[in-house]
């Protein structure tokens, strides 16, 4: 979900996107940085599904990220 929710704002502003297993390389370096922190899936849910929490200091960085996405 979150990797098509990418692409989709890449679209939007019409830049090119990076390939999924890119895309989960930045993920873990985010979470390496210590702004995500994600979790295997519990039972239940299929596949290698990871959850993904934005980490409570990371606030202003999701607010800076999603006022620059509105414009």
């Amino acid at each position: 979900e979150v990797f098509e929710e990418y692409k989709r704002v890449a679209k939007k502003f019409k830049e090119s996107n990076v390939s999924a297993r890119w895309f989960r390389a930045y993920l873990n370096e985010l979470e390496t940085y210590g702004i995500i922190s994600t979790t295997k899936s519990g039972p239940g849910m299929v596949g290698n599904t990871r959850l993904i929490r934005l980490n409570p200091e990371a606030s202003k960085v999701k607010e800076s990220i999603e006022k620059e996405i509105s414009g």
